[in-house]
């Protein structure tokens, strides 16, 4: 053994270490090329135009549904109740927007924010008083940055 190689043991954690973070990698692109997929299979099921034209109406409908002063802080493509939309949180709320349902509660509402679900697909769940929301089909790092923003908006009393 030479003077400047690592113990067996420190050689032993560096491997593990690297292969952790080659399985990290390989599963977020495994989560980005799925929502890639999904994306492809909608605009070839139903014409690419017809997939156009409903994220047309999506963003649009979000433009009537955000206050013109209310700033849009974050935003992540999302399922909520079998509902396939997009989760925004503004300066003053989360809100869950898809073609036929529209979820808004105010950050004072919000009494819990919670990820579960860490390996392949992760979900918020949003608590207040009287329901739980659960947005799902996000990756968990991706939860876990929204879930911040969220108890993020209810600290700073931005109502």
């Amino acid at each position: 053994m030479s003077a400047g190689a690592p113990p067996p043991s420190s050689k032993r954690e560096a491997l593990h270490a690297a292969a952790r973070a080659v399985r990290v990698a390989q599963r977020e692109d495994r989560d980005a090329l799925a929502a890639a997929q999904r994306v492809l299979r909608r605009a070839h099921g139903g014409g690419e135009d017809e997939g156009v034209a409903e994220a047309r109406r999506l963003l649009g409908r979000l433009g009537d549904v955000v206050d013109a002063d209310e700033a849009v802080l974050d935003m992540a493509p999302a399922v909520a109740a079998g509902h396939d939309g997009v989760f925004v949180a503004t300066d003053r709320r989360m809100i869950f927007l898809a073609l036929r349902r529209t979820l808004s509660r105010a950050y004072s509402e919000i009494t819990q924010v919670v990820v579960r679900g860490r390996r392949f697909r992760a979900r918020l769940v949003v608590s207040t008083a009287d329901a739980k929301v659960v947005i799902g089909g996000l990756s968990p790092r991706r939860a876990a940055e929204l879930a911040g923003v969220v108890q993020e908006g209810g600290r700073r009393g931005t109502y």
